[in-house]
């Protein structure tokens, strides 16, 4: 949503699509990253009032935040406000000049650099931006022109009768004459469709969601069954904290920025408390990575459509079940390779006392790989990236790896880059960086 700041529902929704992108890619296809940004709704109108009202000489993203929250408020109490808003909301629908068009263009402009640059930190480069007030006309132009067919009239509607088909009536066209989100959503359909010509659409939304899309996709069935066959719509589910605090700025949900400085703070707490063996000097570079990477982890393990736990003691940890813990696990592998100085070909005969059970797991690399992809749930691949580094930690806790006396040593190396190459790729595939060195 353009004119909001970024919050951790945005957070959860890019760490999936980001990670089924690179899976998707990985498999061979290729990908077009879309995000649907909204530039027209009740939401926007009642921002550009308040900042009008508030009569500020600059526009910031804080700024923007609060004067949602203020706009909301005297929506629900205030009148007269009411009927400005909902004047200022009717203008940018029709694409009018009114009184507040310099701010709504200057908030649209902030807002839009603000959601390039926090999802070029997590990571992500969109390939095109379709926006809501394009979608709008488009949605429009398909409800009017599958009357009766469709849709029908009602009070003034346009409504979609779905309780003749076992789900619900909603309105696709309110009496004001403007397209809900169900008609932008059809309306994006057809864009997306005739701009990409897609083999599948794949769309990532909220669990509390899942009936809004499967009306969307029931309605596509009867304009254009093809819309609907190659579309599919993966729910995630709610991102809440426990074992400590995020505080919301504007309003009750926590925004990503926050969350992530709450997450940098508490690692750099650990790491001073714990006196880890964790170099300051490289953390400061790599704290961004590894507190988005616990973040991420802590969303891509949980499986699609469930709700999601951010313990904070236990997501930072360098031990156990946690993002840091696999980025660890791959510096370690990074560092041991350093010491270990081959450069040249080695020969590596079968390893003396048998095959490793680590050995066997690498085995199932492309089958976690394949999991999530079929199943748009990169849990499969994060659970199988964490087993693999326990087993591989527990393996340098009981082994000589770097003594070159060991008679395994030329093995050692072998398993050791293996490792490092898998952790590589993996945490690349769930869109986590990997450093080098911490």
């Amino acid at each position: 949503n353009l004119f909001k700041p970024f919050h951790i529902g945005h957070l959860v929704n890019n760490s999936i699509g980001e990670s089924l992108t690179r899976l998707f890619e990985n498999a061979g296809a290729t990908v077009k990253k879309v995000s649907f940004p909204s530039d027209v709704s009740p939401g926007i109108a009642k921002t550009v009032w308040a900042i009008k009202q508030k009569k500020w000489k600059e526009i910031t993203i804080e700024k923007i935040g609060k004067a949602y929250v203020f706009g909301v408020k005297k929506y629900n109490e205030d009148e007269q406000a009411r009927k400005e808003i909902d004047e200022i909301n009717e203008n940018i629908y029709l694409g009018k000049n009114f009184d507040g068009q310099e701010i709504y263009c200057l908030g649209y402009e902030k807002s839009l650099n603000y959601f390039k640059k926090v999802v070029a930190e997590l990571g992500t480069k969109f390939d095109e931006l379709i926006f809501e007030s394009e979608a709008e006309k488009v949605g429009k132009e398909i409800v009017y022109k599958n009357i009766p067919k469709v849709f029908v009239k009602s009070k003034g509607a346009i409504i979609f009768p779905g309780s003749k088909f076992g789900l619900y009536d909603n309105v696709f066209i309110n009496s004001a004459g403007f397209g809900t989100y169900l008609t932008k959503d059809i309306g994006l359909l057809k864009i997306k469709f005739e701009r990409f010509k897609f083999d599948r659409s794949v769309t990532i939304t909220d669990v509390e969601q899942r009936e809004h899309f499967q009306l969307v996709k029931a309605v596509a069935e009867r304009i254009e069954p093809l819309w609907a066959e190659r579309s599919e719509f993966v729910q995630h589910g709610r991102l809440r904290f426990a074992g400590g605090k995020v505080s919301s700025r504007f309003g009750n949900v926590p925004l990503a920025e926050d969350v992530i400085a709450s997450v940098k703070k508490k690692i750099k707490e650990k790491i001073s408390r714990e006196n880890s063996e964790i170099k300051e000097e490289n953390l400061e570079d790599n704290l961004k990575k590894i507190s988005i990477g616990a973040l991420k982890y802590s969303i891509l393990k949980s499986s699609a459509g469930k709700n999601i736990v951010f313990d904070f003691e236990k997501s930072i940890s360098f031990e156990g079940n946690s993002g840091p813990y696999l980025q660890y696990t791959y510096v370690r592998t990074c560092s041991l390779l350093r010491k270990m100085r081959r450069t040249e070909k080695i020969k590596v005969s079968q390893r003396e006392g048998g095959v490793l059970k680590i050995e066997k797991m690498l085995l199932r690399f492309p089958e976690a790989i394949e999991n999530s992809l079929r199943a748009r749930s990169p849990h499969y691949l994060a659970t199988f990236l964490f087993e693999l580094s326990a087993e591989f930690n527990s393996f340098y806790g009981k082994e000589r790896i770097l003594d070159e006396k060991n008679r395994n040593y030329n093995a050692n190396i072998a398993l050791t880059k293996m490792v490092n190459i898998t952790l590589r790729k993996g945490l690349h595939l769930l869109g986590i960086e990997a450093p080098d060195k911490m």
